[in-house]
């Protein structure tokens, strides 16, 4: 089973509950204290992170932004418990990229513990990255799930309103956003996104039917993670994706 570090502050009765449900799952769970000299002499094989965080825990920069550097190694797995603030306050220094899962408080120690068991069972390498896929049109929502639904877990969405609704309260890996849709259109989702403090490292890539050389200046002055044309080949561009997360 998998060696877990529990990252906090200060020591609790739920946290302490948190390790020892974890332990009676057949996994190795100890305790650091949130503080450099702590946490820089964890042994290198220190691969799965439980941040229990607090108050004092991100406002802690030094160490915040410590724990940044550790994730920058992606073999190392993270997982945030706090209440809602202390999640947003985390995730302005730790991209959400790098966090696994994320528990609010108050927490339910058993679901908690079960949940973070089945990831590091299943192997996060092996699980299935969260697409979003935002376009108005019926026809071409379908298509992309059948492009990509094999290797990747699709959401779909039939306007920008809707994915707005459903990024409140998930983070996807990717958003694939059509540029041209009525009420909101591609260019005002991906600013939301942007003015979001929780989702505005979310990678977006605009998917556009336009070609021409001064639409695709146009499409790419919002900055978006790169764009796709619908009218490419289905097999060049589930290749365009699995190259944006082999990068």
């Amino acid at each position: 089973m998998s060696e877990i570090t529990i990252i906090q502050k200060e020591q609790t009765y739920i946290s302490t509950s948190l390790m020892t449900h974890l332990k009676e799952k057949g996994h190795e769970v100890v305790s650091v204290i949130a503080e450099m000299n702590a946490i820089e002499s964890m042994p290198g094989q220190a691969k799965v992170l439980i941040l229990y965080l607090d108050a004092a825990f991100v406002k802690d920069y030094t160490v915040m932004e410590y724990i940044r550097e550790l994730l920058s190694d992606r073999d190392r797995v993270c997982f945030l418990v706090g209440d809602e603030n202390e999640i947003i306050e985390a995730e302005k220094i730790i991209s959400r990229r790098r966090i696994t899962q994320e528990y609010k408080r108050p927490l339910n120690v058993i679901e908690a513990a079960q949940s973070i068991d089945n990831i590091l069972r299943q192997g996060v390498a092996h699980q299935k990255k969260k697409i979003l896929v935002v376009d108005d049109s019926g026809a071409m929502l379908k298509n992309v799930k059948g492009w990509l639904g094999d290797k990747y877990e699709i959401i779909l969405a039939n306007s920008g309103e809707f994915a707005l609704k459903y990024l409140t309260s998930n983070y996807p890996d990717l958003v694939l956003l059509d540029y041209e849709m009525p009420n909101m259109d591609g260019r005002e989702v991906l600013e939301a996104i942007r003015s979001n403090v929780r989702i505005k490292d979310l990678p977006v890539i605009f998917l556009t039917g336009k070609s021409e050389k001064e639409d695709v200046m146009k499409v790419m002055a919002q900055k978006p993670a790169g764009y796709i044309l619908k009218t490419e080949d289905p097999q060049k561009i589930k290749q365009r994706i699995d190259d944006f997360f082999c990068s």
